[in-house]
């Protein structure tokens, strides 16, 4: 799904912000603090109470934020916010990678190249500094010419999802709002340059270029599904690992797994425990190094599941004996080896997900380790 019938998803949550977000938030005034991760790091960010769908994505997109997590005992009750999360901040990673690539095919190209070098006083690259407000003002003052543009693209893209005889109705609909969501995502300087050339006949091979790109992504945008069911049944392995893991250490609640499951009175009781000890599980999404700026983006998104309350030990019975802090192991090795969740979706999730993520150009990793010492850690990976 990627359009939310929610106005806000209630899911308290860290934003980890970028030096350009950093510098945005404190130009407007906030005074910022610095937010302990779950992987031990200390940086500038922010608490969102509740996350506005637009404005998270537009912070990812322009690269104020360089990643985020919740926490929580216990996400069952809220697995249709985290789904929800997921795949917003999945898509707002896929169209500022998007945005990033048609602009990158403009500036590289012959005809913006040449104009460089007839023009060295107005050349256009991605230092070119640009007031997005005017940009936007002289855009919307020639629409009837953005419009043409905007139709070049997508219109033989939207020929070709409705003649597929392949896809069911719903489907064909969701990809032609995914062609104008990754359009409306792209930088107003991105649609200036199209303006300035639309009579050069030089830019027609960069629409084809463009379109050839768009139908790409609208066929990536799968991986959110498949990345988000991957992440909550990586979720509920580990929620139960960390539940049942504190019962039995904790002297109060020596209580069976069944017993977990089947009295809720004490499952209430367990997890408010939990909480008053801040043993959450922790998910988080990382997009780009803290420090980069929006120019700068690193070329992969990560999910990551950490347990603050597993055991490495168990984890270390159910893999070889030397696993180390440093060292990793397959997702595959973790299903075979561990009888935690439902292993067989698990596997079946991470299989759909390696090989949508081929067909499409991207490449698919997941990984078990550690950090702080003795936190255990899933890690799954798109590159792109």
């Amino acid at each position: 799904m990627v359009l939310l019938k929610k106005p806000h998803i209630e899911l308290e949550t860290k934003a980890i912000l970028t030096n350009d977000g950093v510098g945005f938030f404190v130009n407007k005034g906030y005074k910022l603090k610095k937010i302990s991760t779950a992987d031990g790091g200390i940086q500038f960010g922010i608490r969102l109470a509740k996350i506005s769908p637009n404005s998270l994505q537009r912070m990812i997109r322009i690269g104020y934020f360089s990643g985020l997590e919740t926490s929580h005992v216990e996400f069952t009750t809220v697995r249709s916010d985290l789904i929800d999360l997921s795949k917003l901040i999945i898509f707002a990673f896929f169209y500022k990678r998007f945005d990033k690539e048609i602009f990158d095919i403009l500036i590289n190209s012959p005809l913006i190249k040449f104009w460089n070098r007839t023009n060295p006083g107005k050349a256009i690259d991605e230092r070119t500094k640009v007031n997005d407000s005017n940009l936007k003002r002289i855009l919307l003052k020639n629409s009837d010419r953005l419009k043409s543009i905007r139709k070049a693209i997508t219109a033989p893209v939207v020929k070709t999802i409705v003649s597929d005889s392949s896809l069911l109705a719903d489907e064909k609909n969701v990809m032609i709002f995914l062609s104008d969501r990754f359009l409306d995502n792209s930088r107003s300087f991105t649609w200036f340059i199209l303006m300035k050339f639309f009579s050069d006949k030089e830019l027609e091979p960069l629409i084809r270029r463009m379109r050839e790109r768009l139908t790409l992504y609208i066929r990536r945008s799968s991986i959110a599904d498949y990345l988000t069911l991957l992440l909550t049944e990586l979720m509920t392995s580990a929620e139960t690992l960390n539940i049942q893991n504190f019962a039995k250490r904790d002297g109060v609640f020596r209580i069976s797994s069944e017993e977990l499951l089947r009295d809720s009175t004490k499952r209430n009781s367990l997890l408010e425990a939990m909480k008053a000890e801040k043993k959450d599980l922790v998910i988080g999404w990382r997009f780009a190094n803290p420090h980069a700026t929006s120019i700068n983006s690193d070329d992969k998104l990560q999910l990551v599941v950490y347990g603050s309350e597993v055991d490495y030990l168990d984890f270390k019975e159910k893999f070889d004996e030397g696993v180390k802090s440093e060292s990793s192991i397959s997702l595959q090795e973790f299903y075979h080896n561990t009888s935690v969740g439902n292993p067989e979706l698990g596997l079946q999730y991470q299989d759909y997900l390696r090989e949508a993520c081929s067909e499409v150009g991207l490449r698919f990793t997941s990984k078990v380790g550690m950090i702080r010492g003795d936190v255990p850690s899933i890690t799954l990976t798109v590159r792109f």
